[in-house]
């Protein structure tokens, strides 16, 4: 009880505001504060994600409010705020040992690029601390795990598609940062390995048309 305890906490504090909704999502993750998060942000971690081959997961949580309809995150295409719950789940995922990155683009890595690249239009993407953290710290390593990993040659074609999805809305975001000065030195970083012909996700790819 006390762990529960501890994990309603921790997920007020990373702002969801519903306890009732936490404490369910607590129940369906059996106290698993990953899984809770993914419930709580609409993710589907089994059937949408790039995972190690030894991440196993043994249900697809995605919650649905009783009514049948899912609940909106507040995070949708025209809203200029940072998807912070996005991106502490996305957090949690990338930065362990059986790492689950998601890559479709309404899952947590396609919202955090794409409400980056409405900032970076309004010349704000270095503003917002939330995004900034997204940028330097998740966001490369996200990339890094993706296209490097040797697990790339066992993803199905699904999985490939979406990584390619993801470059392409991370090369969206880059080209909306370059019209403005400073140059974003950090980012070219990411280019340049998405670019790179010697890793595994291209040389998994290279005969793709």
């Amino acid at each position: 009880m006390e762990s529960e305890d501890e994990n309603i906490s921790t997920l007020l504090c990373m702002g969801f505001p519903d306890i009732a909704e936490i404490k369910r999502a607590l129940r369906l993750a059996k106290n698993d504060l990953n899984e809770a998060v993914a419930i709580l942000t609409n993710e589907q971690p089994l059937s949408s994600y790039g995972t190690m081959p030894d991440l196993s997961l043994d249900v697809d949580m995605k919650y649905t409010s009783p009514s049948g309809e899912t609940p909106a995150d507040g995070n949708g295409e025209g809203n200029m705020e940072f998807p912070v719950t996005n991106l502490y789940e996305l957090d949690s995922r990338v930065f362990q040992d059986n790492w689950s990155i998601p890559y479709k683009r309404d899952e947590s890595l396609g919202k955090c690029l794409v409400a980056a690249t409405k900032l970076a239009a309004e010349g704000l993407l270095e503003q917002d601390e939330h995004c900034k953290k997204f940028i330097e710290r998740v966001m490369p390593e996200a990339f890094r795990k993706l296209l490097t990993s040797h697990a790339t040659h066992r993803w199905q074609t699904e999985i490939q598609e979406g990584i390619l999805l993801m470059c392409e809305l991370y090369i969206d975001l880059l080209t909306t940062r370059l019209q403005y000065d400073p140059v974003p030195c950090s980012m070219l970083n990411t280019l340049a390995l998405i670019f790179d012909t010697k890793n595994d996700w291209n040389h998994k790819n290279k005969d793709q048309t």
